[in-house]
């Protein structure tokens, strides 16, 4: 077993667990730069993962050009509001993202405080590099 895999799995291990300490979330994905899913933890098939994943990279980097355009200061969250829960997206390290679906009852200011511990600790102990592009 090569140790990509190890990371992975370690990765996956590391979301499910944050889904199930996490009141109010129904799943969560840990997701690249460039959109891919890293990792998911919680309910969603693979298909419904990338989804997310690939939606909360659209809304970081709209949200990531906005703080430039505006002077702001580094992005760290986006909270999408629905009748029936939350889409709540934090900045990792390099780019990463961590996005979260939440149920109607969750406390959004603990989910938000979690996901940055989470953020945290991942982006200390995990390589979250985006793919490199091969030249061929």
């Amino acid at each position: 077993m090569n140790s990509q895999n190890t990371t992975d799995r370690d990765l996956a291990w590391v979301a499910a667990r944050f889904v199930k300490d996490t009141a109010g979330v129904r799943y969560a994905v840990v997701l690249s730069a460039d959109g891919l899913t890293l990792a998911e933890g919680g309910e969603p098939p693979t298909s419904d993962a990338d989804r997310l994943a690939a939606a909360a990279s659209g809304v970081y980097s709209l949200a990531a050009g906005v703080s430039r355009v505006f002077g702001l200061a580094a992005y760290q969250h986006s909270f999408l509001r629905f009748a029936d829960g939350d889409v709540v997206i934090t900045a990792m390290a390099r780019g990463a993202a961590l996005a979260v679906v939440t149920q109607t009852d969750a406390r959004l200011s603990t989910v938000a405080h979690q996901m940055a511990l989470f953020a945290k600790r991942v982006g200390e102990n995990f390589d979250l590099a985006p793919r490199k592009v091969v030249k061929s």
